[in-house]
């Protein structure tokens, strides 16, 4: 089946749908990372947005159950050069298309994803639709007063619950993490009590917990007014931890202001160094906002820095218990090079286990 790519600049691609039909609009966007589509299309942090994948082959080893970073397809819609739908991994249980299908997910393949990259590499994120219906005028016209969503308090957990066991008693703020994430920190003898996005910080601060962990998420930091007036709250009377989405609205908490890069960070292959021993590692990262490094406020100290663009990529704020990093430091390459949550539920169990 047909299917047609317009983006805002008026710009029209075709190509085959192999997923859901219809029509959607969202903000376009590319992945650089060569492998693990069934992660990144069950990212929340790609929620609202169309995702183009800059490497040509999809769906060769198909999807299977142990492979996702969240119960359900977070993307609007795939873009991709070349889709398989022959796959042949021995753990595979249904095609990429199919997975779509259910999930509603319109897909489509035959699209130079190389030219499409480049054009957004040099004008940045775009809005856009894709559709399997006939074109009309009222789709530009339509695309032309779309506004991209930015603010998804949906993809937080909506009740608490708990995790794990251990001495490390962690309150953790689901803004739409990955389950990635959880498992980690359960593996590494953690407690953690998973609150909602619009948890109060009298919430927090009676749990008992000794330290907090603000998670990865979607959209605007910016945007997130109720929960960065919590934040707020939380500062300097617990121990804070954040990474991705949480270290973009920790930082807006402390003051610095948060800038909106061109096209994003998103791939497996960003490479960041550790300012303070000056390693360098590869890191997975999949976001669109980062903080401004001129306007870091008083005792901010940047730890990690962005090789491709000297963007801020952690930091840390000595004087309140605070550390921060804009990567997904569970995916370092190579594996084991920098265990940044380990060292920091060491730095929990050391500092402020009560």
């Amino acid at each position: 089946m047909k299917a047609t790519i317009i983006l805002e600049d008026k710009t029209m691609l075709t190509g085959c749908s192999f997923g859901a039909q219809g029509t959607v609009f969202g903000e376009l966007v590319f992945n650089t990372s060569m492998s693990g589509y069934q992660n990144i299309v069950s990212d929340p942090a790609y929620t609202g947005q169309i995702l183009a994948m800059t490497y040509p082959e999809m769906g060769v080893y198909g999807i299977n159950k142990a492979d996702f970073e969240n119960k359900k397809a977070h993307i609007k819609g795939f873009i991709c050069k070349k889709y398989n739908p022959f796959y042949s991994n021995f753990m595979a249980e249904t095609s990429l298309g199919e997975y779509f299908k259910k999930n509603n997910v319109i897909a489509l393949d035959g699209i130079d994803t190389r030219s499409l990259v480049k054009k957004l590499r040099d004008a940045g994120a775009m809005s856009c639709l894709i559709t399997t219906e006939e074109v009309t005028k009222d789709m530009f016209k339509a695309l032309k007063n779309y506004k991209p969503q930015t603010y998804f308090p949906e993809i937080s957990t909506e009740k608490k619950y708990s995790l794990g066991e251990g001495k490390v008693k962690l309150a953790f703020i689901d803004y739409g993490t990955n389950d990635d994430i959880l498992n980690k920190l359960v593996g590494l003898g953690v407690n953690i009590e998973v609150y909602p996005a619009n948890a109060s910080a009298d919430e927090i601060l009676n749990s008992g917990n000794c330290a907090l962990f603000l998670s990865n998420g979607a959209g605007d930091p910016r945007e997130y007014k109720a929960e960065l007036e919590t934040i707020k709250k939380l500062i300097g009377k617990i121990p804070i931890y954040a990474m991705s989405f949480g270290c973009t609205l920790i930082g807006l908490a402390l003051g610095a202001t948060v800038e909106k890069l061109g096209h994003g960070h998103r791939g497996a292959n960003h490479p960041v160094i550790n300012l303070d021993n000056e390693t360098v590692m590869l890191t997975t990262q999949s976001h669109g906002y980062v903080l401004d490094k001129q306007t870091l406020t008083d005792g901010m100290k940047v730890t990690y820095s962005n090789l491709n663009d000297g963007s801020v990529e952690g930091f840390e704020c000595s004087k309140l218990n605070i550390k921060a990093v804009q990567f997904l430091p569970e995916k370092i390459i190579p594996e084991g090079s920098e265990d940044i949550f380990a060292s920091w539920v060491a730095d929990m169990e050391n500092n402020y286990v009560r």
